[in-house]
């Protein structure tokens, strides 16, 4: 792939993502930053989320820097997903579809194989680099109550929109089997909010009310992240490798600032002589909040290149985030995975079978956000699958596909299923920094 291509698509690409956010319904969006999204690439998040260990020849994984660094060729990576949902309370029940755009990715493998077999290099280093665009948080949501006390009945109409994004540039460096990495990222977001309350009493003159927040927020961080791979010994082998390998990963981001500007106004609307009066206007208010600490590791082992197992933890306590104006009941977080893959034999030229890649994955854990000392929990599972493409250079594509199927919320409350469906293309280019030579 050429890079004033990629640029180019690039370009085009990130207005669509940046402007068109997902129209997501959930309720419980309205606390904390809303609901996470993952920086996952499908081909790891089809195995249930393997973000501390997943690392591969064709395919990145953005969550842990040090991935990029066994990267054997340059490699595009850009996803797409639908879901549809049905959120239901104990008195009403609302299904409807979403669809995003999930991630853009580039990874490049610093270190051309072709160069160092024609030059007669043989070197214990191999480096990486990676930058990509994902959505962090999502908020959309449209509540709408009445409440009724001392005779007196109001309605009241929440509702929000906006979310964040997380630009990603990460180096890594890999000696023998051991790989580590950095990761600098841009967090930016952008949500406003409207609360409106109306009361129904037409008697005795009241005044309704109307608050509107606007509030966008930014900060940096950094993560750091470590890969290592133990290859078991046996010495009938020619090569004294059994081909099984165990892999132990992890990755770590300190908690950062977070710089956010608030706009707010409050409107006291008489609706008997239809007068709108602003009796609070914040403009450009500055405050400083903290995202908390991130954390993750993970253990697989790999069958002699024929399939991978994997179990992966990722926790965080959100108890210690804070926008600055607002504070939500937020406490631990923890996710945990198990994840399979079938591993494709990229050189069985004989099976286009033996060249696809399966995968099926399953994941449980404890959001940060609380309703009533109640904390909210998800549950699923996914499955999903890597069909080659050859292209005319002979390097291998894929088009991933994947199903994730899952549940969360409080029972007593109000919970969520849905059924997600993404796609992604993986494209890989070993052409990248080849030294031509003529004769």
């Amino acid at each position: 792939m050429n890079i004033k291509k990629f640029f180019f698509i690039l370009g085009l690409l990130v207005p669509t993502i940046a402007f068109c956010q997902p129209q997501v319904q959930s309720p419980y969006s309205r606390l904390g930053m809303g609901d996470f999204k993952s920086f996952e690439t499908l081909s790891s998040r089809s195995m249930g989320g393997l973000s501390a260990i997943y690392h591969d020849r064709n395919n990145m994984n953005p969550m842990n820097p040090a991935s990029f660094a066994f990267l054997g060729a340059t490699s595009f990576d850009i996803g797409i997903s639908a879901r549809n949902y049905t959120i239901k309370s104990q008195n009403t029940s609302i299904t409807n579809w979403s669809g995003a755009m999930d991630n853009i990715n580039l990874g490049i493998s610093l270190v051309n194989d072709y160069n160092r077999e024609l030059e007669g290099k043989k070197s214990n280093w191999r480096f990486g680099m990676g930058i990509g665009l994902a959505p962090y948080t999502t908020v959309g949501y449209d509540i709408e109550t009445t409440i009724t006390k001392n005779d007196l009945t109001a309605d009241y109409t929440f509702s929000g929109n906006g979310g964040s994004y997380q630009i990603n540039w990460s180096n890594a460096a890999k000696y023998k089997n051991f790989a580590f990495g950095a990761n600098l990222g841009f967090l930016l977001g952008k949500v406003s909010e409207t609360q409106k309350n109306t009361f129904q009493d037409t008697v005795v003159h009241i005044y309704n009310n109307e608050f509107i927040t606007d509030y966008s927020y930014k900060g940096t961080n950094l993560k750091l992240g470590g890969i290592w791979d133990y290859h078991f010994k046996d010495k009938t082998k020619e090569d004294g490798l059994r081909g099984d390998l165990m892999t132990i990963g992890g990755y770590i981001q300190p908690g950062f600032n977070l710089k956010t500007t608030l706009n707010q106004k409050i409107n006291r609307i008489s609706r008997a002589y239809g007068i709108r009066d602003s009796v609070l206007y914040a403009n450009e208010e500055k405050y400083s909040g903290q995202h908390p600490m991130l954390y993750a590791i993970g253990v697989g082992y790999e069958f002699k290149t024929l399939y991978r197992l994997g179990i992966n933890y990722e926790g965080a306590n959100w108890s210690q985030f804070s926008r600055g104006f607002r504070q939500d009941h937020l406490g631990s977080a923890g996710k945990i995975s198990l994840g399979y893959e079938k591993l494709p034999d990229l050189k069985a030229y004989d099976s286009y079978w033996k060249k696809m890649a399966f995968r099926a994955g399953a994941f449980y854990g404890k959001d940060p956000r609380f309703v009533n000392d109640s904390q909210i929990r998800f549950y699923g599972i996914t499955i999903g699958g890597g069909f080659p493409v050859i292209i005319p250079r002979q390097d291998i594509s894929f088009v991933n596909l994947g199903l994730e199927i899952g549940k969360s919320g409080i029972p007593t409350d109000l919970d969520q299923t849905y059924v997600k469906f993404s796609m992604s293309f993986s494209l890989t280019d070993k052409s990248w920094f080849f030294k031509q030579k003529y004769y």
